[in-house]
């Protein structure tokens, strides 16, 4: 349930973001001698640093079990020079390492646009790029970065900005993870 995704880029990481979403609503394979009956996915986008240049992959694990599941996935690549977007992440990959690494598009920096509150909560202000650029006007894609079983999920806030949350597969309660994320503003 790993699938790499190359977009003609020399270093697709350095180029854009990606963003992936699970195509289905539930998947059924008893009629090819699976029995788990019904189940669900979820999809992270992961760095493969190991390929010359660096590219994508993505990482489905199947909800709340986190194994790896196949299943069908939709994705898109934005590159910065044209969408508002990055990744967030720690420099060492580390498991709940603080977020000090940001690639992103022109304008969208660490600790002013793309904050962190810590414990996989993080924080995104447009409007200091472009005063049009709100939560209101724009919605805000997001993917755990790491191919773990986690997800990540947006929130629109009153004050134009967004709120972001790491969190676990298999936990069906509010806690967050501190992981990396990636997102684009549409």
């Amino acid at each position: 349930a790993d699938y790499n995704v190359a977009f003609g880029n020399a270093n697709d990481y350095d180029t854009g973001v990606l963003v992936a979403a699970i195509s289905e609503n539930g998947r059924n394979n008893n009629a090819v001698g699976e029995t788990i009956g019904t189940f669900y996915t979820t999809v992270g986008v992961e760095l493969n640093s190991t390929t010359t240049p660096s590219l994508y992959y993505l990482c489905l694990f199947r909800s709340p079990d986190a194994d790896e599941q196949n299943q069908n996935v939709a994705c898109a690549f934005f590159p910065y020079s044209q969408w508002l977007g990055g990744v967030a992440r720690n420099a060492a990959n580390g498991n709940g390492g603080a977020t000090d690494t940001l690639k992103a598009s022109a304008g969208i920096n660490l600790g002013t646009q793309f904050t962190t509150a810590g414990g996989g909560v993080f924080g995104l202000n447009l409007t200091s790029i472009n005063a049009a650029f709100t939560s209101q006007n724009g919605i805000l894609l997001v993917n755990h970065l790491k191919n773990e079983d986690n997800y990540a999920a947006s929130f629109a806030n009153v004050n134009g900005s967004f709120t972001m949350h790491v969190r676990d597969n298999g936990s069906s309660g509010t806690g967050t993870e501190q992981d990396p994320i990636s997102f684009v503003y549409l």
